[in-house]
């Protein structure tokens, strides 16, 4: 749930209801210019990782990605 959605939303409304369906994800092995791209376009903080079975490898946050920028 996204924190704008969870202040706007009514006090009756249950988090279900507000949870996003489609969460943006990254694999094991995106470069880093996709992963970049995706924060880019989503206006993440943070990114899950997920391996070959789609579970969650890892958590990529924003200052991460921010920090490989300046070091390219």
């Amino acid at each position: 749930v996204t924190l704008p959605r969870l202040l706007l939303a009514r006090r009756e409304t249950l988090l279900q209801e507000l949870a996003e369906t489609y969460i943006v994800s990254s694999g094991l092995h995106t470069r880093d210019k996709a992963v970049a791209e995706l924060f880019d376009k989503y206006n993440l903080r943070s990114l899950p990782v997920l391996d070959d079975e789609g579970k969650i490898a890892g958590v990529i946050h924003a200052e991460q990605v921010i920090t490989q920028l300046r070091e390219e």
